[in-house]
Parts: structure tokens; sequence; C-alpha cells
């Protein structure tokens, strides 16, 4: 990130946008933790109980959950490293 460069974070309604339309990440790999990992195969396969967990985690989330949020490549665009997180997606 340059001196002038500022980071912004995703706004949230690109994030719910992304959680209400889940599509599997390209490398194939949901998590390295099974917790999260079974968590979002949950959600990819359409699970309406993580669908609307992942959109009430984007405004009230007391506990750090961060398994409704992916670090890295979004919308097959690889973000600048210190981009911050974001919703899991993949086109």
């Amino acid at each position: 990130m340059g001196d002038k460069e500022k980071k912004l974070d995703p706004p949230v309604a690109l994030l719910s946008w992304l959680i209400r339309h889940p599509r599997p990440p390209l490398s194939g790999t949901l998590s390295l933790d099974p917790d999260k990992a079974e968590k979002r195969s949950e959600w990819i396969a359409g699970s309406e109980t993580r669908r609307l967990e992942g959109l009430a985690l984007l405004r009230n989330n007391p506990n750090g959950e961060d398994w409704h949020l992916f670090e890295g490549q979004m919308l097959g665009v690889r973000p600048r490293a210190g981009f911050g997180r974001c919703a899991f997606s993949a086109s």
C-alpha cells in the first residue's frame, strides 16, 4: 500500500449480496479449520440457517465469529495485500 493510499473495507451491501449468492471457492478449499469448513459447506449447499447467520454476523458480531469472511481472491480479482476482509465468493 502506498503512502497516499487508504485501506477501505468493502461495503456491507456488497458483502450481504455475496452471502446471499454463495459459490464454491476456485481452490476447492473451504478452510483448514474443520469447524469453519463445515459451516461454509452448509452455507454453499443452501442452508437457510447459515445464510441468515452470515447476514446477521455482518452487522452484529460480538464474539468475532468469522466463518462468513474470507481473505484473498474475491470475484476473480486478487486484492492487494492489506485490502482487508471480504465475504466469500468466487466467479
